[in-house]
């Protein structure tokens, strides 16, 4: 598990579960399903089990945990891992599979307590020992979390990591010394890994900006001592200079909670934004950004973009058309998917999500949401029309016909060739949809543009005019 730096976002959101029920109060509203937590089954309780019974029933549970957690079952996962929690509670190992669920929802505190517990019972647990490391700088808690990492940087296979959470925490607390050897000991001993590389990279923009220039590190301790005092706007404006001279997907996520400190729903989404291009695997970005994308869709207020200030300035819709018409897809679609998980019922934003995923070539995901719209709406233009685009890019012609309403291509008399493709037309036809889609796009914000022209398909060949192409018969 990789958590990565955070600020006070506990603070701010109140993550701070105590209990297994209390999860469902402390997360975003569109996980509270997620993390429901079942009750143990009554079985498993009261029942002696030898060792090695109960090793066998922690292995198998933990891989069928583990097998529900990557295929997104996180209900199924944190009932089996609780089911085992109260069997086993002596067992490191289901500790440490807790502690890794919820980092993976933002729930650093309670993730923290597993991790501690896992490394009670087995102070060699490695993994644990990291996985604590990490949500606690996560959590803006770098001298405890610098203890851990001194210990995980004794371990050869777990030094380049421990050297880069060493350089993030110095550099937090003010020491510069100390990250400054941190990063070059990272760049001299793992030049050849990411981490190096990270660290060259670094120490190269730290040695080319110009002498007596507040620094990124700066800007950045200068930014947290104002979002502890609840200065958001200061805060903001020393993570924006700490991102423009130093940009790293922490400095972009603080940037993004001091933004939602001040209600500026809008500017925090980009900065979370920009957190993803950084590290699209940040977990404290994707912790948070459900809330923004929640705020996003039930107030407009507080950086709205100038093209969308209107009476109705608050759909989501428009923000996630404004994000497809600048080609920032990842942008587009994240809006949309947090939208939707928050519960939101549109069709509207299902579709833009569904042609976001049509321009990033994630036909089958696509797809699912076309076919998913079409269930309520089966006769809905669009969605067929888009379905039809889905069809054509994976080669199922026929089935793209039927969506678009085209007809067969007429076949060429014997011994005659086409001068052009037999799905010339469908190819023309998803040419014509995306200017269309652009176009509607446009209309969200512009409702006095006028309709898009409808398609019309490219001529059928005659055959009277391509007689001379004909084949010589053998003889």
């Amino acid at each position: 598990m990789t958590a990565t730096g955070a600020c006070g976002i506990l603070s701010l959101m109140h993550m701070r579960p105590t209990s297994h029920r209390s999860i469902t109060r402390s997360v975003p509203g569109w996980l509270i399903g997620v993390l429901l937590v079942a009750a143990p089954p009554m079985a498993s309780q009261g029942v002696a089990l030898s060792p090695k019974a109960a090793q066998r029933d922690v292995d198998s549970g933990v891989t069928s945990a583990l097998k529900s957690r990557s295929s997104g079952d996180f209900k199924a996962a944190f009932a089996t891992l609780s089911r085992l929690a109260s069997a086993h509670p002596k067992s490191a190992r289901v500790h440490h599979e807790l502690g890794v669920l919820y980092a993976l929802h933002g729930q650093f505190e309670a993730a923290g307590k597993r991790f501690s517990a896992a490394l009670t019972l087995d102070p060699k647990m490695v993994a644990a020992r990291r996985g604590l490391a990490e949500v606690l700088r996560a959590a803006d808690r770098c001298p405890r979390a610098l203890v851990h990492y001194a210990q995980l940087a004794k371990s050869p296979s777990q030094r380049p990591v421990a050297l880069r959470g060493l350089a993030l925490c110095r550099t937090i607390t003010g020491d510069d010394a100390g990250a400054t050897a941190a990063l070059e000991q990272l760049t001299r001993d793992f030049s050849d890994t990411a981490p190096g590389r990270w660290a060259a990279a670094t120490l190269a923009a730290m040695k080319a900006a110009p002498a007596g220039q507040i620094t990124a590190a700066q800007a950045e301790r200068e930014g947290l001592r104002h979002f502890r005092l609840k200065q958001y706007a200061r805060a903001a404006s020393w993570f924006e200079y700490a991102c423009q001279h130093g940009p790293t997907a922490d400095r972009c996520y603080r940037l993004g909670v001091a933004h939602l400190g001040q209600r500026s729903f809008l500017a925090a989404a980009i900065a979370f934004r920009r957190a993803l291009l950084k590290n699209p695997k940040h977990l404290p970005t994707l912790s948070a950004w459900p809330t923004a994308a929640k705020l996003l869709r039930k107030q407009g207020g507080g950086g709205v973009a100038a093209d969308f200030v209107s009476a109705g300035a608050g759909w989501p819709a428009k923000r996630v058309a404004e994000a497809l018409l600048n080609d920032d897809l990842l942008l587009a679609e994240q809006l949309a998917s947090a939208t939707i998980k928050s519960g939101h019922k549109g069709r509207v934003v299902r579709l833009l999500r569904a042609e976001c995923r049509i321009r990033r070539g994630q036909l089958r995901s696509a797809e699912r949401d076309l076919q998913a719209v079409l269930r309520g709406r089966p006769g809905l233009t669009v969605a067929k029309h888009a379905l039809a685009a889905v069809y054509v890019a994976l080669g199922q012609f026929s089935q793209a016909r039927t969506m678009a309403g085209l007809q067969a291509p007429q076949s060429p008399p014997p011994g005659v060739r086409w001068p052009k493709p037999p799905n010339d037309d469908l190819r023309a036809f998803v040419r014509w949809r995306r200017a269309a889609i652009n176009h509607s796009l446009r209309r969200l914000s512009d409702a006095g543009l006028k309709p898009f022209p409808a398609f019309s398909p490219p001529p059928v060949p005659n055959p009277e005019s391509i007689r001379g192409t004909t084949r010589p018969s053998s003889p």
